[in-house]
């Protein structure tokens, strides 16, 4: 589950067929009733809802769930909270900000809800009732982040020229392919490796040996089934590398269960990201994995130019790097 991802232990799941989504509350009061009497006898202190709430939703099972003692947290602020524990540079912070900023605006209740952001940023103004105070406060920081992310447009944009003299392949795929794995192997670079998504949130570029030459290896962030839109578009300065890359290398984890739903997300958040058609490799990762070896049979057959290699081990490491090395070739 998501939620694990930000270090919270789940004590159980329940799955309602909602055959009618209330707009006040998602769920019935008979559900809520249930859910209230379920949490309470295992010491529960959250509810995570696995979709996103309306803002009045969230706010109506708040009023209902917090004299209780339990937080509600939906799909899209655990992948916000997910981001925000991943983000390192300057860059990221920036975005991962920009995105709870604009989860919360529609939220606020004039409840002191900034205190959850750290600060405000200036003084309430006469007569400045403490929700008009709290929409200008966020308008602001929404208008400060925006404006230093288009610096950092820029300088990402000047360093893409500075590369341009070198071949690029840009490893993409979904969240938990294993592409940090795959980048240490390729670049003999040590960045973090987690079985967790989002563990590269900040764009990598490493330098890797083929043959005699080297190339510059991409690490981005994985993409996700349903990634709300607002992180969508707060992402899209990070992913737009892409659009100067010489090859895109779809690294898919040949073990996934549901591989065929992970490569159509990749696919559909490709087609809005590319400004053109871009050369792709579609390689097959986790090979040292019984249920990917089970596959791979039945995939290389499906997809003949396709790769196969285990990040983690090394295997079809030297076919993959002698392929990128064609690629390479075919560019000069």
């Amino acid at each position: 589950m998501l939620i694990s991802a930000i270090g919270i232990h789940s004590v159980g799941e329940r799955k309602f067929d909602l055959k009618r989504k209330l707009p006040a509350t998602l769920i019935s009061k008979y559900r809520m009733e249930q859910l209230a009497a379920e949490v309470t006898d295992k010491d529960a202190e959250m509810l995570a809802f696995m979709g996103t709430l309306s803002p009045t939703q969230k706010f109506n099972l708040e009023e209902y769930f917090g004299p209780m003692g339990i937080f509600i947290i939906d799909r899209e602020e655990t992948i916000i909270e997910i981001f925000h524990e991943h983000a390192k540079t300057s860059e990221a912070k920036l975005q991962v900000e920009l995105a709870r900023l604009k989860y919360l605006l529609p939220r606020l209740k004039g409840r002191n809800d900034l205190s959850r952001l750290g600060a405000g940023i200036g003084t309430r103004g006469p007569g400045e009732q403490t929700l008009e105070y709290e929409k200008r406060t966020v308008l602001k920081r929404i208008s400060a982040i925006n404006k230093r992310i288009k610096k950092l447009s820029v300088d990402y944009s000047e360093q893409g020229k500075q590369r341009k003299g070198l071949f690029q392949a840009a490893l993409c795929g979904y969240a938990n392919s294993g592409k940090t794995t795959v980048l240490n192997s390729l670049a003999k670079f040590n960045s973090k490796t987690m079985n967790k998504p989002f563990t590269t949130l900040d764009t990598l570029v490493k330098k890797s040996w083929v043959g005699d030459e080297n190339i510059l290896v991409v690490d981005t962030i994985g993409f996700i089934r349903n990634l709300p839109k607002g992180l969508e578009l707060a992402f899209k300065t990070t992913m737009n590398i892409l659009n100067q890359v010489d090859l895109i290398v779809l690294l898919y984890d040949l073990s996934a269960k549901d591989l065929g739903i992970q490569m159509e997300t990749v696919e559909s958040h490709l087609e809005k990201i590319l400004d053109e058609k871009k050369q792709v490799l579609t390689v097959f990762n986790k090979l040292d994995l019984r249920s990917a070896r089970d596959r791979h049979q039945a995939f290389s057959k499906r997809f003949p130019e396709g790769v196969f290699i285990s990040g983690k081990t090394g295997e079809g490491l030297s076919e993959f790097k002698a392929i990128l090395k064609n690629y390479k070739e075919k560019v000069k």
